[in-house]
């Protein structure tokens, strides 16, 4: 009997053992055929979390859609490629974006019209649009309504040359770098030339302002932009005051309003909508765009009415911009 217990334990410990053995044969396995976690996809925004971000983003900044937009809905969402986003990475060699994703969202407006309408005379209809904006890692790289306006710069695309913030970058970037090979000048008792200010006028059309610590220059710059490079068409000297160019402090594109006697200008920063300023144009220098060219002129000789989108490049003194460059947009 006493042989027979032990017996039994005997196979019930051998039992125990294999069932251990095998537990942790299976977990080895486990191991050895499970993903590895990627540390670098770490932080990567899902297509749903960027969804968020883009619909969030229509709501509290398009000025289309938060001026009468109402009735805001998904239509598309797609996984892009870098290039897609990035414009100076090269065809075929861009490396997998896993969090670049695209959105079309369509929504209903009470007018009709493009961002911030006020001031404007605007049909009462109800307009259709469609909104794409462009995720990569959590940010809004670009939005545009109807493929014709760039929500993000608030200026009609085929009127906006020049004015993209990333291209603008690029530009600076470049001619900070190649200052010294693109003017005709020579500096004076051995300095360096450095640029100071590049005022943007729209077009593809920039002042240049900079010097070599003991004269100062400013130039007419006419530049493109091709697979995100840049490439500079003229670089010409310009009659302009260097102060004229020098004390700008306050760049801005808005809707410009007549107010009583004054002419106004509406714009709108991020978490700061409707701001408003006072414009003296009494000394401005005007421009716009016709035919693909930009125009110089008087600012009674400007064709513009209530609303009309402009840029404006001059010095601000608390609510008064004294405009020394203005160019219409539209």
């Amino acid at each position: 009997m006493l042989k027979r217990k032990s017996l039994l334990a005997l196979v019930i410990i051998l039992i125990v053992l294999l069932g251990a053995l095998f537990i942790l044969n299976q977990k080895e396995e486990s191991k050895n055929t499970a993903p590895v976690p990627n540390q670098e996809k770490q932080g990567f925004f899902s297509m749903e979390e960027s969804r968020e971000v883009a619909k969030n983003w229509i709501m509290n900044n398009s000025a289309t859609y938060k001026y009468d937009g109402t009735n805001l809905k998904l239509k598309d969402s797609r996984q892009i490629g870098l290039k897609d986003v990035d414009s100076s990475v090269s065809e075929g060699s861009e490396p997998k974006c896993e969090d670049c994703f695209e959105f079309d969202f369509s929504f209903k407006s009470r007018h009709a019209g493009y961002g911030n309408r006020e001031g404007k005379m605007l049909a009462q209809v109800i307009t259709p649009h469609v909104i794409t904006i462009t995720i990569k890692s959590g940010q809004v790289t670009k939005a545009v309504v109807d493929e014709k306006y760039d929500a993000i710069d608030q200026t009609m695309i085929n009127n906006q040359a020049g004015l993209n913030k990333s291209d603008q970058e690029k530009v600076k970037n470049y001619v900070n770098e190649n200052i010294a090979s693109l003017t005709d000048q020579e500096p004076s008792l051995g300095g360096n030339f450095y640029v100071n200010k590049i005022l943007f006028l729209g077009n593809n059309k920039a002042l240049v302002q900079y010097e070599d610590g003991h004269k100062a220059y400013v130039y007419n710059l006419d530049y493109s932009l091709s697979q995100g490079e840049v490439n500079v068409d003229s670089f010409q000297e310009s009659a302009l005051e260097v102060k004229k160019v020098a004390e700008v402090d306050f760049s801005e594109i808005g809707n410009m309003v007549s107010k009583e006697d004054n002419v106004q200008l509406v714009y709108e920063k991020p978490g700061a909508p409707a701001l408003k300023k006072e414009l003296d144009i009494t000394n401005a220098a005007c421009y716009e765009i016709e035919s693909g060219s930009l125009i110089e002129k008087g600012f009674s000789e400007l064709s513009w009415q209530e609303g009309e989108r402009v840029l404006v490049n001059g010095v601000e003194n608390d609510n008064k911009v004294m405009v020394n460059f203005l160019t219409i947009l539209n």
